[in-house]
């Protein structure tokens, strides 16, 4: 279980992006940049532990809205140790965040890691969707599975429940035609949460899902869904 460590972390986190004692950028734009680089770098720094730990993962991610309106995502700076090389499996991640008590890791299923910094809610995540149909595009590409997942109506209908708004995620990517030689998904997946359909999507496109969440003096909560690519070949290698 993962522990409730918000009103602590969103102080921690933003001494960890800011330990020698550099203010956060006021324009929005800036912290926008400043939030991009912060996820660029660690999903860089994780690729290679992924691909030696099976290829996938999920990454949870809560801090603070921020900027003007509150409404801004901001993904903090999370520095990584080396890992040993010598470790095995889900001990090289533990090894690269070792010391940082905001931390969860765990395997959610063999082959698929899950790292929870501070506490994300559950309550969208573990919404069950009854049916899933997925065209041929969401199937060979992930960001748009991604939005497929999100558009589903009992996801939709729960966001308008607990008053979150998705914040639109800005990726250029090659899209890529049907072709069964190609990493994809199902035409269709049946009675499975939103996390386990998002397991799926790391699963099958090689990668690392972020589902990044934020909650701030606005009673609304944003949150987003990112893909960081981990394989290096889009072919299909069997997961």
């Amino acid at each position: 279980m993962v522990l409730c460590l918000f009103s602590l972390l969103g102080l921690t986190l933003l001494g960890l992006q800011f330990a020698t004692g550099k203010e956060l950028p006021k324009k929005r734009s800036d912290l926008s940049n400043l939030s991009q680089r912060n996820q660029e770098r660690l999903a860089r720094e994780l690729r290679p532990i992924l691909k030696a730990t099976g290829g996938a993962g999920r990454l949870y991610v809560r801090s603070k809205c921020l900027g003007e309106s509150g409404n801004l995502l901001f993904f903090p700076r999370i520095d990584l140790k080396p890992g040993s090389n010598r470790k095995p499996g889900i001990a090289r991640i533990q090894a690269a965040f070792d010391g940082n008590k905001e931390v969860k890791i765990a395997e959610r299923q063999p082959g698929l890691v899950g790292i929870w910094i501070s506490s994300v809610s559950n309550d969208l995540l573990k919404t069950t969707i009854r049916v899933l149909e997925l065209g041929p595009r969401p199937r060979y590409n992930y960001y748009d599975a991604i939005e497929a997942i999100i558009s589903a109506k009992e996801i939709q209908a729960k966001m308008r429940e607990l008053q979150m708004d998705e914040l639109t995620t800005f990726a250029s990517y090659p899209i890529l035609s049907p072709d069964p030689r190609l990493r994809h998904l199902p035409d269709s997946m049946t009675n499975l949460t939103m996390d386990e359909a998002l397991d799926q999507v790391a699963r099958a496109f090689g990668g690392l899902v972020i589902y990044r969440e934020c909650s701030g003096e606005n009673p609304r909560r944003r949150f987003s869904i990112d893909f960081e690519a981990v394989a290096e070949s889009a072919v299909d290698e069997g997961l």
